[in-house]
């Protein structure tokens, strides 16, 4: 988006300078024109880009969120309209006979509707979707990886610590001891069972070995914190063989 919004300043800047100057040559001037040419075209090139790598995929996969989404991106590509019209007019392509004062007029109203539509683009870009009633679906907010047999793995990790994160938050004392050691005996002992299934699973000697590793270091801390657990009374040894049974 910056480049764009670069010319287009520059156009803007110089287009001010040269009717408060009156002047119609000059460093400014070419300065002006040289923008204006390579504005519409550069821009024509990120249209391209952002339509077949943006809207097509957004679109056909449903990635759209809300309104927000599709505001912010299809009032920036829009700006190709204002930029290709001035490029067009310094290349004289239409307006051939107009006048110089003409050009600037034309050239002042396209550069002020490029930039109006540059800056609704980032008001949008920059808002909660969820302001204008996006609520989110579960393919959407569940990051999700592509694996090579067409199968999908969810970032179930990031979202599990964020909900223990959320479960310690305003916690102290011995209220944010027994969360932790509760949370995190949980989160070792998911890791030791996804471990256990590489032992058992993996195709590479590699993931078998630090597999085993893990399963070792991270028994061993199950087993410290809950010894923690019973001494500090966070549970009683009926829990703790209850656990153990669950797992």
């Amino acid at each position: 988006m910056a480049v764009p919004v670069i010319l287009a300043e520059i156009l803007a800047i110089s287009e001010l300078y040269l009717l408060f100057t009156n002047k119609t040559a000059g460093r400014v001037k070419r300065l002006s024109r040289f923008a204006g040419i390579i504005a519409g075209i550069y821009f024509t090139g990120i249209f391209i880009y952002l339509f077949i790598n943006a809207v097509i995929p957004l679109t056909v996969n449903d990635g759209w969120r809300g309104a927000a989404d599709v505001i912010a991106v299809l009032t920036y590509l829009a700006g190709v309209i204002p930029l290709v019209a001035i490029t067009l007019l310094e290349l004289n392509v239409v307006k051939k006979y107009a006048t110089d004062r003409d050009k600037k007029k034309l050239h002042a109203f396209w550069i002020g509707v490029f930039l109006v539509l540059a800056h609704v683009a980032m008001i949008f870009g920059m808002l909660d979707p969820k302001l204008l009633g996006w609520e989110g679906s579960t393919q959407q907010t569940t990051s999700q990886h592509q694996m090579s047999d067409g199968t999908t793995m969810s970032d179930d990790m990031d979202a599990t610590m964020s909900e223990m994160n959320e479960l310690l938050k305003n916690k102290s004392g011995d209220e944010f001891d027994k969360e932790f050691l509760h949370q995190m005996i949980m989160h070792h002992i998911g890791a030791v069972e996804m471990a256990d299934a590489a032992q058992k699973s993996a195709k590479h000697q590699e993931i078998k070995d630090m597999a085993g590793k893990i399963i070792d270091s991270q028994s061993a801390e199950i087993n410290a914190m809950q010894q923690w657990q019973l001494e500090w009374g966070y549970v009683t040894e009926e829990d703790e063989s209850t656990m153990h049974r669950g797992h």
